[in-house]
């Protein structure tokens, strides 16, 4: 399955990263900024985006 998770660096959002991760499903995971993000895993991509920035989120 493919999902996108926003907010993957605060307590929830990393929580449910690393379970959508560890069943093997594709994700993308938004963040203000990738710099800041730590994880590294085949089926996941960082990009930068806004939630709150529609034209941010592509």
């Amino acid at each position: 399955m493919k999902l996108v998770i926003f907010a993957p660096t605060g307590m929830i959002g990393s929580r449910i990263l690393n379970e959508a991760l560890s069943r093997g499903h594709i994700v993308t995971a938004i963040t203000r900024d990738p710099s800041r993000f730590s994880i590294a895993h085949e089926n996941l991509t960082v990009v930068a985006g806004n939630i709150l920035d529609a034209t941010r989120v592509q």
